[in-house]
């Protein structure tokens, strides 16, 4: 089973995973990393490195961000190799995509599959109604 970190501003994180919860029952395996407007990015750094050491089921780790660009996804960089992966960007499809999948997928083609279903769960409603992608 692929492991998982979701590293996002204030509580956002903590929030998604009781959402997808609700959704596809318990998650194991799972940690949040809550960066606050105080966070020290040592202090940061540490709780990441910890998050992953936690939810490491040897089949790899995906780290789940926010907003590429912004604090939560450049500290999480840093963890990024062979074994963990980054997809920023996090939305209750990709929660929903993941936990549903995490078994079954080795980390790269999990890492594609969640980023499509992001992709696929935006979308602007009148123009989806009236037939226009």
């Amino acid at each position: 089973m692929v492991g998982l970190v979701v590293v996002c501003h204030e509580d956002m994180g903590v929030e998604l995973v009781k959402a997808a919860e609700m959704i596809v029952g318990k998650i194991e395996a799972v940690a949040t990393v809550s960066v606050k407007q105080d966070s020290a990015p040592e202090m940061l750094r540490a709780q990441i490195e910890g998050a992953i050491k936690k939810v490491d089921g040897k089949k790899g780790v995906m780290l789940f961000t926010d907003m590429f660009g912004g604090t939560p996804s450049n500290i999480a960089l840093a963890f990024l190799g062979d074994t963990v992966e980054v997809v920023t960007g996090v939305n209750l499809s990709m929660m929903i995509k993941f936990a549903n999948h995490r078994d079954e997928k080795p980390l790269a083609e999990l890492a594609k599959l969640v980023q499509e279903a992001a992709q696929k769960s935006v979308v602007i409603a009148s123009q989806m109604l009236k037939g226009k992608k």
